[in-house]
């Protein structure tokens, strides 16, 4: 992964763009990341969660 990381920093101080959207995406992942934790933490499968949420549909998480 040393060459994604490398044209991350390059990118990363020339173009505020770039940095606006990175951030967003790594913050995506966190939910994601969080989301599976539960998910395996209670067992539960996707259709399972969205029907705990109630306000969002399986296609969406």
């Amino acid at each position: 992964m040393g060459q994604v990381d490398d044209y991350i920093k390059e990118k990363m101080p020339k173009n505020s763009d770039f940095k606006f959207r990175y951030e967003i995406i790594k913050q995506k992942v966190e939910v994601a990341k969080k989301i599976v934790d539960y998910r395996n933490k209670y067992n539960l499968f996707q259709s399972q969660l969205t029907k705990k949420i109630k306000s969002i549909t399986a296609i969406y998480l």
